[in-house]
């Protein structure tokens, strides 16, 4: 027999003896995929409220951009913890991967985010953006964030907080004195309302529709896509357009399980982040107006403050301000009070 087919004949033979042995064996014969990152994203309200719709699209931007290498899995309405307090907690745990609970409720692990709550601030949503990105307001503050382990991704619009109840027209703060308001978190918004006479009292948000029905509380203060949400027009009548804070959504990461992510999953994530917050601004405006209308549509009295009930609000109310100097920075207020004056002379 010829040697170059006895040669071929035991290369074959060798070929077949090691697949034989690979199967035998139940090792695969060609690598398997790798299983997709799976983003958990935990938040406290319905899906079709501010925070809902933007995180049911950056999912589908983010899917779109990382195809099968994600999976995004969205737990809105408390279902997997009742408020935002417990999501952050679940988020430094590592339990969760992002999470975007107002300022409000940021506060109580970060004093300093009280800067973006107090009263009478934030004269427009403009005002608010130039803040949240000026190196010397918002950029002092987000490295708080890296000392609890987490990382700033992006602020995201919730609309200025207006104040609800069942009771009476609310022309004057001191038309407050005696109604009970429930509020996202007793930094800022308990002593703010004590001010005025009202008992402040801290529910999740989840709770507030049966607390009014049960009388617990006479109403709350939130931005009208959050009352449009639960329908206010069936427990309450009236709401005072104060425009007194503008909240915003602060979405945050766990720093430990994003710096573990590999570099272009990190990069296509923030670039999906950027590009649902430029379109997130716009949109809450819009749903903000609709949200009013439909309130009124549906039979609530909307009483409107004046220039000059504004300001009388807002003086009345800016002994809340001494209160944080300390915890905030005198020089960190005044940069924040400059910036005011400015947007108030512009047209």
């Amino acid at each position: 027999m010829h040697p170059r087919f006895l040669a071929a004949t035991a290369a074959s033979l060798c070929i077949l003896v090691a697949l034989a042995i690979v199967l035998a064996s139940g090792a695969p014969a060609v690598a398997q995929k790798a299983a997709p990152i799976v983003i958990k994203i935990s938040h406290d309200v319905a899906p079709d409220q501010a925070k809902g719709v933007a995180f049911a699209r950056f999912k589908q931007v983010a899917e779109r951009r990382l195809g099968d290498r994600v999976r995004i899995e969205i737990y809105p309405s408390g279902q997997l913890y009742p408020s935002d307090p417990k999501n952050v907690e679940a988020l430094q745990a590592g339990a969760i991967h992002m999470v975007a609970p107002t300022f409000e409720k940021w506060t109580p692990a970060m004093p300093r985010f009280a800067l973006f709550t107090l009263p009478y601030v934030f004269v427009s949503q403009k005002m608010m953006r130039e803040a949240l990105d000026s190196p010397d307001i918002g950029g002092k503050l987000w490295p708080d964030l890296d000392k609890k382990g987490l990382k700033y991704l992006a602020v995201w619009s919730n609309g200025y907080r207006q104040i609800f109840n069942r009771k009476l027209e609310v022309r004057e703060p001191e038309d407050l004195k005696g109604l009970k308001i429930r509020v996202q978190a007793k930094d800022v918004f308990t002593p703010l309302f004590r001010l005025a006479g009202a008992n402040a009292q801290v529910l999740a948000w989840s709770e507030a529709p049966q607390a009014v029905q049960q009388g617990i509380v006479d109403g709350f203060e939130v931005p009208f896509n959050a009352a449009r949400s639960i329908r206010a027009w069936e427990l309450l009548k009236y709401v005072t357009a104060a425009d007194y804070v503008y909240s915003g959504y602060l979405v945050g990461t766990n720093k430990s399980w994003w710096n573990g992510l590999p570099a272009d999953v990190q990069r296509e994530l923030q670039e999906a982040m950027d590009e649902v917050t430029a379109w997130q601004w716009d949109y809450n405006l819009k749903d903000e107006t609709d949200s009013k209308q439909l309130l009124i549509k549906n039979g609530m009295k909307v009483y409107e403050l004046t220039n000059a009930q504004k300001t009388r609000w807002a003086k009345f109310f800016r002994p809340v301000h001494k209160d944080y100097a300390g915890v905030l920075g005198q020089d960190l207020l005044d940069r924040l009070y400059t910036l005011q004056d400015r947007h108030l002379k512009q047209p």
